[in-house]
């Protein structure tokens, strides 16, 4: 060993006790290389050939700094100014000798093999449940910070990660444009709607607006997130901005993650009640008119259980194209545990009351409804369709990205990236639009034939003709004129 060491120390007792000044931190074993970092970096090695003392590497310095600085700001403490790392060299040259410490491979990556370059690029190198393993000896790339409680390399906000920001524009511009539909269509349907409440009449159309109206509140959380991604997507760790991963929760990540997955929910158990009230209505039933208050109680409530199961299973983290807080986008399990398995069990029980509805529509001739009564909307049962095809598609991306992971298709923007990303704004685009057209339908209707839309009195009809071979009945005469017609027709007598 040399005196003066790097750190200006002439005497061994001071470097002796400024080492074991860090005998806590070295007893929490943050890091594996820290005792070897504060000997080389205290006591350095010298030798007859090189005149300057040999200490430690930057790279070391720097492995053992982002592994040991969360731990020591826990306690109040920031890394010291003295043992700052650009002060030592990056590796051994001509001019400058270092030690790279123990493990090697932790301080310089080991040479990467031509498959793990092509996954690197593709965004899939080490990575697992949305975020990068590490495997002990592997350093964390540029885009990636060390997260020493789970040892595992959680993505830098600002990091590109493989991503081209055309396609993080492309996400941002195609999710407010549909978003900004459907707040439109909403927004002109309920003004509509509160100011003629008769202008929905029916159960499956009121269905159809509350549907609209989950989706619409969703598409206003999906602009807020967007306009304050770096708030509700990223957290402060360290003095680094990390994105939001299951290991280092975001309140309101979580809680964007849960008001979305909510509201879609209940939107798509609100197109359910809409297909269910209009198969009832083929049947010129309508028992479920009658329970309203119920199945509006279920369909809100319901939805909050799923929540929570989606919450317990910390499956919320943040999307690295569009930047959200999503359920399901920690790892393909939870994706499938939750957004796919609702969308096949939503799928199902849609169409099975369209299907129902459809059969008793086949081969039935039309039923004129009453002069009092609304008829019923069967064009209902083509928008409830829609839901079906979306479901559809969407389970087909998940499985097409599942089937390819080396394309990694939610990497950039691309069909499958977009139908899973867009299909709630799409559902609330659609629901209000076709909602504001029946509005505009019924009212069109209502203007040409007022009656129909009358509240309170009618008169009866007047009969058209009298029944056939049916006397009239005389009209009475005055009892004046009968009185002198009598008076008229008796014999006079003359004296």
């Amino acid at each position: 060993m040399s005196f003066p060491n790097l750190l200006g120390d002439e005497f061994a007792k001071v470097a002796k006790d400024r080492v074991q000044s860090f005998e806590a931190l070295i007893k929490s074993n943050c890091a594996e290389d820290l005792k070897f970092y504060l000997c080389s970096l205290n006591f350095p090695m010298c030798t007859e050939k090189i005149p300057q003392p040999i200490g430690p590497c930057q790279p070391l310095c720097k492995t053992v700094r982002e592994k040991c600085l969360p731990l020591l700001r826990d306690f109040g403490f920031d890394w010291p100014e003295y043992m700052n790392c650009s002060n030592l060299p990056k590796e051994n040259n001509g001019d400058m000798m270092c030690m790279p410490g123990p493990s090697t491979k932790s301080a310089f990556p080991a040479p990467k093999t031509e498959e793990a370059e092509r996954n690197e690029e593709q965004g899939t190198h080490f990575e697992q449940n949305g975020f990068v393993h590490s495997n002990g000896h592997q350093k964390c790339s540029d885009d990636f910070y060390y997260f020493n409680r789970t040892g595992v390399c959680v993505p830098l906000c600002n990091g590109q990660r493989a991503l081209h920001q055309t396609d993080r524009y492309s996400t941002s511009t195609y999710l407010s444009v549909l978003c900004g539909l459907s707040v439109f269509f909403t927004v002109s349907s309920i003004i509509f709607f509160l100011t003629r409440p008769h202008i929905l009449p029916t159960f499956p159309e009121r269905s159809l607006l509350w549907s609209a109206i989950s989706f619409m509140l969703s598409s206003i959380i999906y602009v807020f997130s967007l306009l304050y991604r770096e708030e509700i997507s990223c957290r402060e760790y360290a003095g680094f901005s990390l994105s939001v991963v299951a290991s280092l929760p975001h309140i309101p990540c979580t809680a964007v993650a849960a008001a979305l997955f909510y509201l879609g929910t209940a939107g798509r158990l609100w197109w359910f009640i809409m297909c269910l009230a209009w198969k009832e209505h083929t049947l010129q039933t309508a028992s479920i008119d009658k329970y309203r208050r119920q199945v509006c109680l279920l369909t809100w409530t319901l939805p909050l259980a799923v929540v929570m199961l989606a919450l317990m299973a910390k499956s919320v983290q943040a999307d690295p194209l569009s930047g959200l807080c999503l359920v399901g986008s920690a790892n393909k399990v939870l994706e499938g545990v939750f957004p796919v398995f609702r969308e096949c069990i939503m799928f199902f029980v849609v169409i099975v009351p369209l299907f129902s509805g459809c059969c008793s529509l086949v081969g039935s001739s039309p039923v004129s409804p009453s002069p009092n009564t609304h008829p019923h909307p069967s064009h209902l049962g083509l928008l409830g369709c829609v839901y079906l095809v979306a479901a559809f598609f969407y389970v087909f991306a998940y499985l097409h990205d599942i089937l390819q992971p080396a394309m990694a298709w939610t990497r950039s923007w691309n069909i499958v990236s977009a139908i899973k990303l867009l299909i709630d704004p799409f559902m609330g685009a659609v629901a209000g639009f076709f909602c504001l057209v029946i509005i505009i339908s019924n009212q069109y209707r209502a203007n040409r034939a007022p009656s129909s839309f009358k509240a309170g009195y009618q008169p009866a009809p007047l009969p058209q003709s009298l029944p056939p071979n049916r006397p009239q009945p005389e009209v009475p005469r005055p009892i004046s004129s009968t009185y002198t017609g009598t008076y008229a027709a008796a014999p006079h007598f003359t004296r």
